[in-house]
């Protein structure tokens, strides 16, 4: 409560080192100062500390007026095991209404996006609104090729426990991303998924993530006992014979 607001922040730094339940009170407490520096360090001590109990005042200081508070309450977040917060700060940073704080997000996400794959792929699994799966999608889309192993794993998960349009977006994302890793899990989707719209995204997929090996796939799901997934085998397909004829004619 120390009239200067340096005090009132080097205060909740030696909480840190105390972690009792008073110390975690008094730091909750200091997530409501009205300095924003005081309540980014109280977030980062929290996320530190590593309390449980922390969680859910955390979340709420997602809605913090200052974006600097905002991430570092999701940093928190994330440390202290909250994936569906982080996953839910992240997103809304990318739809936030002022334009400077969206790049921030996109750029954050392209320079350190390997920490935030984790809780964008469990919301990617577990959330059942289709929208959200499909923010986590563009999300991942822009953090690149640290994301791609996650995306393949989720095409391998239990059919049974994982819904389908969790699969098929995986698809949608590594072929948007284009890296080649995806080609094996991609061709294993269409091959053995038995729900066709997860084979026939895989199918869009391997068409730009290119390769050989992906034309040889595609070829064999020309067979397909979904009249659709052939369809679009055979589209795919015919895009990669255009691409190898137009890498033709730059050549010559």
């Amino acid at each position: 409560r120390d009239e200067d607001w340096y005090v009132r922040k080097q205060a909740a730094s030696s909480l840190c080192n105390m972690k009792s339940p008073e110390s975690v009170a008094l730091l909750l407490r200091a997530l409501g100062d009205e300095d924003w520096h005081v309540r980014k360090q109280a977030a980062r001590i929290l996320g530190t500390i590593g309390d449980p109990k922390a969680a859910k005042p955390l979340a709420r200081t997602l809605r913090d007026e200052d974006p600097v508070v905002q991430q570092e309450a999701a940093a928190a977040l994330g440390r202290i095991g909250d994936p569906g917060a982080v996953a839910d700060a992240i997103l809304a940073s990318l739809k936030h209404e002022d334009p400077l704080i969206r790049d921030e997000a996109v750029a954050t996400l392209q320079e350190k996006g390997e920490e935030a794959v984790a809780p964008l792929i469990h919301a990617l699994i577990h959330r059942r609104d289709e929208e959200v799966k499909r923010e986590v999608a563009d999300a991942l889309v822009i953090v690149g090729p640290p994301a791609v192993d996650a995306l393949c794993y989720v095409l391998t998960l239990d059919k049974k426990k994982t819904h389908a349009m969790a699969r098929q977006i995986a698809a949608w994302t590594l072929g948007t991303i284009g890296d080649k890793r995806a080609v094996e899990p991609l061709g294993d989707a269409l091959a053995n998924d038995n729900d066709p719209g997860v084979r026939h995204e895989s199918a869009k997929a391997l068409a730009r993530v290119d390769g050989d090996r992906a034309v040889e796939l595609l070829v064999e799901a020309t067979k397909d006992r979904d009249e659709d997934v052939r369809k679009e085998a055979k589209r795919a397909l015919k895009i990669l014979r255009t691409k190898d004829s137009d890498q033709g004619l730059s050549i010559t």
